[in-house]
């Protein structure tokens, strides 16, 4: 759906000699905005019924973020991508909602999955290959971020917000999963 949509605009460019060349690029993106507009949308529409606004800036901060310079598994369709970014989402809002997670249990989570990103970022995928030069721009990135997300929780540790702590390291527990699961599954395709 979202390629047919994307395949219209385009043509509609066309007709108007907006895009004189290069169209699969152009559409590719177009169906990457599509996609991303779809899970966005059906987040704030759970947000206005929910008023998880905080958390749901959270998630989006600390999983997108990160997410752009892990890598890690990825969905073969636009559907698949969206229902899993969507399904990622509900556990956290189930985690967050539900959970009583003790401290320790917290830290040692955070601890483990920032170590596994650090060590293992970026996972690349066949359809997002990355240069020498980008796996290593990635890496430092993916380090950055887990530094600075690390200075975020001992501040919320040292002001005893667990809450909100249990907030942070979940999106970074789920790409480190993401991460595993690429690494077990993307050269495969064995995962769809």
């Amino acid at each position: 759906m979202i390629q047919a949509i994307a395949a219209k605009i385009i043509s509609i460019f066309e007709k108007n000699d907006v895009l004189e060349h290069e169209r699969e690029i152009y559409q590719h993106g177009l169906e990457l905005i599509l996609s991303y507009m779809v899970g966005f949308t059906i987040q704030i529409i759970f947000c206005i019924f929910s008023g998880f606004w905080i958390e749901t800036a959270m998630f989006i901060v600390f999983f997108e973020s990160l997410r752009k310079y892990t890598g890690g598994y990825h969905a073969k369709t636009y559907w698949g991508c969206n229902v899993s970014y969507l399904f990622a989402y509900g556990i956290y809002y189930l985690f967050v909602i539900n959970m009583e997670v003790p401290l320790l249990i917290i830290i040692i989570t955070f601890i483990i999955s920032s170590l596994f990103i650090c060590v293992k970022a970026p996972v690349t995928h066949e359809h997002n290959p990355l240069s020498k030069i980008e796996m290593k721009q990635y890496k430092k990135r993916s380090i950055l971020l887990i530094c600075m997300f690390s200075l975020i929780f001992i501040g919320l540790i040292v002001y005893n917000e667990v809450y909100y702590a249990l907030t942070l390291v979940i999106p970074i527990f789920m790409n480190a999963i993401l991460m595993m699961l690429g690494l077990l599954f993307n050269e495969r395709g064995d995962l769809d």
